[in-house]
């Protein structure tokens, strides 16, 4: 087996696995975003939600789009299966919480210099802004794929060295991916905006396919053993 990420196979892989399970790719991603929304605009709980509750069902639904990539019998109340592993979505959330601030810091940093000097045009912010800007897309590359491995079963600090040991050498690729999936629900959105609840779940399956396959390629005898 060749260990090359194909960006087509991925994409195929979320069509498909919309084909196969529609009811539950759907209908599982429109429970999540009508309760997001919902909780969204209630003052002081939607900030608590979004602190506490977010986090465990972003996690259901990568275990969601993991059983929807695997055709394993996935159901629309796989999104709140997150719950179970409540403590360990929760500090992976916050854990990236602390990765977001860190790169943050260059962008702080010209802020700070060019409010003290008063600049105008604020020259250091900008060139400051785009190096967190990048080290911000190096960093989630690299951990993108925490929380697939947290579904499964890893700890927080498990889950993040995996997710670099298993996105190593395909960051370029993940990062087209993101681009493409980007690109698809954008589309959705463009077909009178109900296309991207059709949208969203083929590019959320298309990269827990792409999970799964870089999972196998750097674990082989785990795959094997999934099989």
């Amino acid at each position: 087996m060749s260990n090359q990420l194909s960006i087509g196979e991925c994409v195929s892989d979320g069509w498909n696995g919309l084909k196969q399970n529609a009811g539950a790719a759907i209908g599982g991603f429109v429970v999540f975003f009508i309760i997001e929304f919902v909780a969204g605009f209630i003052p002081v709980v939607n900030i608590i939600f979004v602190l506490l509750v977010t986090p465990a069902l972003v996690g259901g639904l990568m275990i969601l789009s993991l059983n929807l990539a695997r055709n394993s019998s996935p159901e629309v109340g796989d999104v709140f299966k997150g719950f179970r592993k409540y403590g360990s979505f929760l500090g992976a959330y916050w854990l990236f919480v602390v990765v977001y601030l860190v790169c943050l810091i260059p962008l702080f940093i010209g802020l700070g210099v060019d409010t003290a000097r008063g600049s105008e045009p604020a020259a250091l912010t900008i060139i400051l802004g785009f190096v967190s800007l990048v080290v911000l897309i190096i960093a989630m590359l690299r951990w993108c794929m925490v929380y697939y491995l947290v579904a499964e079963g890893s700890s927080v600090t498990e889950a993040f060295t995996k997710s670099s040991k298993i996105t190593e050498g395909y960051r370029g690729t993940i990062f087209l991916l993101g681009i493409v999936n980007f690109l698809i629900i954008i589309a959705g959105l463009l077909v009178l905006g109900l296309g991207y609840f059709v949208a969203a779940p083929i590019a959320m399956i298309a990269f827990a396919s792409a999970y799964i396959k870089l999972k196998g390629f750097a674990f082989p005898e785990v795959q094997a053993t999934q099989q």
